[in-house]
């Protein structure tokens, strides 16, 4: 009867201990996979910000360049439209 039940204790604390390891080795799984995710998403949302920050830039370069040749085509005309007009009073 001992022998029983000092197999049956044997084996209940490994059986203990087995289901400690496997519940530790799945958190650190978990916890390391988290990490994973976060890393992930962290360095997209980087991305993407850097990406619609260029974009923005470019944009803006893009609409500052037009209004200023705009800009300087009106400048021209009502140049050109004054030395007209004055070409003709002469």
């Amino acid at each position: 009867m001992v022998v029983v039940v000092v197999i049956v204790v044997v084996v209940m604390i490994v059986v203990m201990l087995v289901v400690v390891v496997v519940v530790v080795v799945v958190m650190v799984v978990a916890v390391v996979a988290i990490i994973i995710i976060v890393v992930v998403v962290v360095v997209v949302v980087v991305v993407v910000v850097v990406v619609v920050l260029a974009l923005v830039v470019i944009v803006v370069i893009v609409v500052v360049i037009i209004v200023v040749e705009i800009h300087f085509l009106i400048i021209n005309s009502i140049m050109t439209k004054t030395e007209n007009t004055q070409h003709i009073h002469i």
